[in-house]
């Protein structure tokens, strides 16, 4: 404490008593003060007699600011090591997940329809462990029953048909999750979202027919899969209707199509483009599956037109058979698939189908 005259009246520490006791601070700035080489902050606090400083060591803030570096140095070394282990532990767990699940995979690409797998890791691979293993009891059922229902062809051949699911392409998924896992959570948090969507899809709506739009659904997250796998390889446009995404069709309808273009699209070149029509003409819904791949010569095209004409699938393929096979079955002779193909410009399929609107609630 100094009077007007900056004479002291009383102090805590005598290091600031100058010539004649006085306080002669060696320089004073607006937040610091230096007294006998020493830094300090300070305060004050003046009154019309006296005037009141406040003087902080800032030798002392150095030795907290030090110790608070090291301690948060310390900290996010130890939280590194940490996450580190558990990063690492988790990546073993996923992948013996994801090894459990393309090898039950594999085992139905073979035919064993019991190839059941049994997760319990609490995570999403146990639900799409869960989903895999309904889509294998729905399958068994869909059999059983067709079996036992043989002698009403028609209505058993449009399930069977209605139900074809390709394993290859799941093992693909998996085999592509299992590597993401490690480099990209984010990205396989993508792939199991839409993988489990694909398999809730296809195994838990019984309606033979669903709105377009939400078979749409369907297809974006398919091709949102193979673009996932594919990269900038493959694009795809497409150009739907407003009009039409109430309208009823039957489930699954477009993708053995974009199926047949990426599994073929890719065997003479690097990229592929795929484009997806959906226009109304008057009382039908006109679709367009076109893509720019390899394409086919004439023969093979004649051959594939005749196959699909066939009431028993002559072809190694069943995606385009089957196909065209529901569209037979459920509105008739005009209803079939529309191939055309050029070797080295792509390959277009087109079909027609009725246009039945169904309840708002559906969509």
């Amino acid at each position: 404490m100094t009077d007007d005259y900056d004479y002291l009246v009383v102090t805590t520490n005598d290091i600031v008593k100058g010539l004649m006791n006085k306080f002669s601070p060696e320089s004073m700035r607006e937040s610091t003060i230096r007294i006998k080489d020493e830094s300090y902050y300070y305060t004050k606090i003046a009154d019309n007699y006296f005037t009141v400083y406040a003087l902080i060591n800032q030798k002392g803030d150095y030795t907290y600011l030090i110790l608070y570096m090291v301690f948060l140095l310390l900290t996010c070394g130890i939280l590194f090591v940490i996450i580190q282990v558990l990063a690492e532990k988790m990546a073993r767990k996923n992948v013996a997940s994801i090894d459990k699940l393309l090898f039950a995979v594999s085992q139905l690409e073979k035919g064993d329809m019991h190839a059941y797998v049994d997760i319990k890791t609490g995570d999403e691979f146990e639900m799409l462990a869960n989903e895999f293993n309904s889509m294998l009891d729905n399958l068994n059922e869909l059999m059983k029953r067709n079996k036992e229902l043989s002698h009403i062809r028609k209505v058993n051949e449009i399930k069977l048909l209605q139900s074809q699911f390709n394993p290859h392409f799941l093992f693909n998924v998996l085999a592509m999750l299992r590597y993401t896992m490690v480099n990209d959570v984010e990205k396989a948090e993508e792939i199991i979202m839409s993988l489990s969507n694909l398999l809730r899809y296809s195994i838990h709506d019984k309606m033979k027919e669903v709105p377009f739009v939400k078979d749409m659904a369907y297809i974006r997250d398919y091709l949102k899969l193979h673009q996932l796998r594919f990269k900038e390889r493959l694009t795809v446009d497409l150009q739907i209707n407003e009009n039409i995404e109430k309208a009823l069709i039957p489930k699954l309808l477009l993708q053995p199509m974009i199926e047949n273009a990426i599994k073929y699209g890719y065997r003479h070149q690097m990229t592929l483009h795929i484009r997806i029509k959906a226009q109304l003409l008057k009382e039908r819904i006109l679709f367009t599956v076109e893509d720019d791949g390899g394409g086919m010569d004439e023969n093979t095209l004649q051959r594939i037109k005749i196959n699909l004409l066939d009431s028993e699938n002559g072809m190694k393929g069943i995606g385009l058979y089957n196909a065209n096979r529901r569209l037979l079955l459920l509105y008739g002779e005009h209803a079939g698939l529309s191939i055309e193909s050029t070797l080295g410009s792509g390959t277009k399929i087109t079909f027609q189908i009725p246009y039945e609107k169904g309840a708002s609630s559906d969509v």
